[in-house]
């Protein structure tokens, strides 16, 4: 694989780059969800790169300095209860054969991260379901569509990397 020292640069650098997308997602209200996907780059990145220990490292190492220096908290807040793990375990179901046990899998891991994302931000700040003019079934519907759109872009991105980038890096 990598040496340990390529190793840790690179989730360093890919912990760095997705502190700084996260800090442009509290600042850019347009971009907030988009910026928020882009983040999970670097543990994609570390992840193709080298082995699955440094790629959780990075993830961990982007969750704690997200909490612990952004100023605005929900999308570090996201990241560590979803966003940014999430791309590990998306690899680790590409290779199960079954598309629709696959699906079944990703939606159960969207689901429960998505219970308690709500459970914990509704504890912690307010309640979400009582500020929206939506059902709580309408925004879970909207949430698993959304999801499914992540879940493609994230392949797409995935794809563009081993085709065009991983073999550039050395």
């Amino acid at each position: 694989m990598v040496s340990s020292v390529k190793g840790l640069t690179r989730a360093a650098l890919g912990a760095a780059a997705g502190t700084v997308v996260l800090y442009l997602s509290g600042l850019l209200p347009w971009g907030r969800l988009a910026l928020l996907c882009v983040s999970s780059i670097g543990v994609i990145a570390v992840r193709m790169s080298c082995s699955f220990p440094w790629a959780l490292g990075c993830y961990a190492a982007t969750s704690a300095m997200g909490l612990l220096l952004l100023p605005v908290k929900a999308p570090a807040f996201a990241y560590a209860l979803f966003v940014g793990y999430y791309p590990l375990i998306r690899l680790r179901t590409e290779r199960i054969s079954n598309r629709i046990f696959r699906l079944g899998i990703k939606l159960a891991v969207f689901n429960a991260a998505a219970v308690v994302i709500y459970r914990t931000y509704s504890a912690l700040f307010y309640d979400l379901a009582g500020n929206s003019a939506l059902p709580l079934y309408t925004l879970w519907i909207v949430a698993n569509g959304a999801f499914l759109v992540y879940d493609y872009a994230l392949g797409q991105i995935m794809l563009y990397y081993l085709r065009k980038i991983a073999g550039r890096m050395k």
